[in-house]
């Protein structure tokens, strides 16, 4: 990934090739992906927004408040999360944009446990949120 753009590469008989360069915004960081749907999730730090991409076509841009870093998704019900440089943390489902939310301090990253099957969010000072995503996620604090 470079300003503005990600390579998508494709995976035949062994052999690695370039799919394509799809335009995204402004420093794409960081990237996530849903096997299961087939989409991807690009973190934009520079221009604050997600891409959301499916093969060679990014088919939604959701454009946040903040600095959005680290996309965590949760393969068994989709949800993402996407952690920010500010206290909110902003929540997606495929394509839509479902909650924000708000968090005592900033979260640095955010992990899916296949176990417990929720989401773990590090925000410092030995503090974890667990995101818990039923039909409405909400947050509960964890020492």
């Amino acid at each position: 990934m470079i300003n503005g753009s990600v390579t998508m590469l494709r995976e035949h008989q062994g052999t690695v090739s370039v799919a394509g360069t799809l335009t995204v915004g402004m420093h794409p960081g960081w990237l996530a992906v849903d096997r299961r749907n087939g989409l991807v999730y690009v973190a934009n730090q520079d221009s604050n927004s997600i891409s959301i991409l499916r093969g060679a076509s990014v088919v939604r841009t959701i454009h946040i408040d903040f600095s959005p870093y680290l996309p965590a998704v949760n393969p068994a019900t989709h949800v993402v999360t996407v952690t920010t440089d500010s206290s909110t943390i902003y929540v997606l489902h495929g394509t839509k944009l479902v909650e924000r939310l708000q968090l005592p301090s900033p979260g640095f990253y955010s992990q899916f446990d296949q176990t417990t099957r929720r989401d773990f969010i590090n925000f410092g000072s030995g503090r974890v949120a667990v995101l818990q995503a039923p039909a409405r996620p909400r947050i509960t604090l964890e020492r």
